[in-house]
């Protein structure tokens, strides 16, 4: 082409929608689509080319393609010269700042949508989603996810349009890695008590979506610690939706804590030592409370006496405390 300002009908056969007929294009739109190398799109961009719209959206929608890995170099030049692109939509109603998400842009590519682009990071596209839920969506790496911490604190506590998700419960249907349901659990722990339109608490999304174990005890221990959290806590999950063995074989040693009904001696014993295995202390605290008998079969050195009966007062009521003393009046005269 004679002139990167003019629009051509290009020899070249690459369909953007075979169900309509060829469209004319840039020489901009052309070098994307033939995944040019970026000094060919800096040397073909005009303000006309970047900010024009057909059926795919504008020039950097062309550059975030489903089907092909992006040129993120491409991408990034893109933003620098026409950033308001990031916010505009294409025929499905998808912004380029969903679609950078969605196909995992690295750090440096997030960093410079933060810096150019920040109202079209903090709420957009069709169901109304900050950076940070579509980072959590398409299960971002943590530097990104921290990073969107950092800049936005309370976009922690948005929900989305769609099921009102927090980026937490977005996080734990994703199966996102403990680093980062841990940073987002710090950074507004009040989540926990948020319930989703599909799935409910976070700890309730986590457990029907298979995350990981290490994620799920997190989650819980964390309700559990906490008056207000705990009543949160319901397993009625576990009666309409399908689980793994391991969250199947967690609720029923959880429902033993939780439930009004008393069990013998044994089954709080197997619920002991199923929360031991877990190095979840709390869980096992909150047992010894409901059943302090328990302590009988524990087998304690007397050395471990004084660390154990300062935990039971820190997390045990003082009934629960009385009854364990009783028990181990053997052990406590040659403490």
């Amino acid at each position: 082409p004679r002139d990167v300002e003019l629009m051509y009908t290009f020899s070249t056969k690459i369909a953007l929608d075979r169900r309509n007929p060829p469209q004319r294009l840039f020489p901009l739109h052309q070098a994307i689509l033939l995944r040019l190398p970026v000094n060919v799109i800096d040397a073909l961009s005009c303000p006309a080319a970047l900010k024009a719209k057909h059926r795919e959206g504008t020039a950097l929608h062309l550059a975030l393609p489903r089907s092909n890995k992006p040129l993120w170099d491409v991408v990034m030049l893109l933003l620098e010269k026409y950033p308001k692109a990031a916010a505009e939509e294409d025929k499905s109603g998808l912004t380029a700042v969903d679609l950078i998400f969605e196909l995992g842009a690295p750090l440096e590519v997030v960093t410079l949508l933060v810096r150019t682009c920040r109202r079209a990071m903090k709420n957009g596209g069709r169901y109304k989603m900050t950076a940070l839920h579509r980072a959590c969506k398409h299960n971002a790496p943590l530097e990104v996810v921290s990073l969107l911490l950092r800049t936005w604190p309370s976009a922690a506590k948005e929900t989305d349009l769609l099921c009102q998700s927090t980026p937490l419960h977005l996080a734990c249907k994703n199966k996102a890695p403990y680093e980062v349901v841990s940073l987002l659990l710090s950074s507004w722990p009040d989540a926990l008590k948020e319930e989703n339109w599909w799935f409910g608490t976070p700890f309730a999304v986590a457990c029907t979506n298979d995350a990981a174990l290490e994620v799920i005890y997190l989650l819980l221990e964390t309700m559990l610690k906490t008056k207000e959290y705990r009543h949160c806590l319901d397993l009625k999950f576990a009666e309409v939706r399908e689980l793994t063995d391991d969250v199947t074989n967690l609720v029923s040693h959880l429902s033993t804590i939780l439930n009004d009904d008393e069990v013998s001696l044994t089954i709080a014993n197997d619920t002991v030592d199923y929360f031991i295995n877990g190095k979840m202390w709390y869980c096992v605290f909150l047992v010894i409370n409901k059943y302090p008998a328990i302590t009988k079969t524990m087998e304690l050195h007397v050395s471990e006496m004084p660390d154990f009966l300062s935990m039971v007062g820190k997390s045990c009521s003082l009934t629960a405390m009385w009854e364990v003393i009783i028990n181990e009046q053997e052990l406590l005269k040659d403490a």
